[in-house]
């Protein structure tokens, strides 16, 4: 009956594995376990792949995870590590870019929380996951350039000289100093349109836009 027992808890456990599996392909997770105490952090398959690596390099030691971090990201990552192992989040979560074996940079969004505590309450043990949002962001990026660029053009629109102006104005207040805005008008526009078409003033818009870039 004993052993009966033991088998079942076994495939219990081998199932219960599978499943977690899954839904980790499913999400396109890695996980990191990460031993602060001796400086060593392991991560998963996945994880290794996302950045073009193998398990096999990484358990020869030659891939330093930290190193791969953007260096315009590191200040902010490594912020809100310290925070959550001061025990000021409940969890660790950010985003950032590393470098990808072939040379290019991908966004990460790793979480993760302390799983184990010294006696004197110093973090020793992290685990987590990491996936990579380079999509996301990257659709992002462009959400935000139809919003304060033109489609036609592709210069700044309304939107974003106002945005600014503003700034402009508040900074030369602060300053004492003075600007100027120029103002470009395209005479008989409206007759080109009207005469010629709007693909006609569609060209034209495009090569005043290039000109002034």
């Amino acid at each position: 009956a004993l052993q009966a027992l033991e088998r079942s808890a076994e495939r219990d456990r081998i199932e219960a594995a599978g499943r977690v599996e899954l839904a980790l392909n499913g999400a396109s997770l890695g996980l990191w376990d990460w031993d602060l105490a001796r400086g060593r952090m392991q991560v998963d398959a996945r994880g290794c792949a996302m950045l073009g690596y193998t398990l096999q390099e990484q358990e020869q030691g030659r891939i330093d995870w930290a190193a791969l971090v953007h260096p315009e990201d590191a200040d902010a990552f490594l912020g809100e590590l310290e925070r959550h192992q001061a025990g000021l989040t409940p969890s660790f979560e950010a985003e950032f870019r590393m470098r990808h074996r072939a040379g290019h940079w991908i966004w990460i969004q790793s979480r993760g929380k302390v799983v184990a505590r010294g006696a004197d309450g110093v973090a020793v043990r992290m685990v987590g996951t990491r996936s990579d949002i380079s999509a996301r962001r990257q659709a992002e990026a462009e959400i935000a350039h139809l919003a304060f660029y033109d489609g036609l053009t592709k210069l700044p629109n309304r939107r974003l000289l106002m945005d600014r102006l503003s700034h402009a104005l508040a900074k030369a207040e602060r300053a004492g100093e003075y600007g100027a805005v120029l103002f470009v008008d395209l005479d008989n526009f409206k007759t080109l349109n009207d005469t010629l078409g709007h693909d006609m003033g569609d060209r034209l818009l495009e090569m005043v836009a290039f000109r002034l870039q």
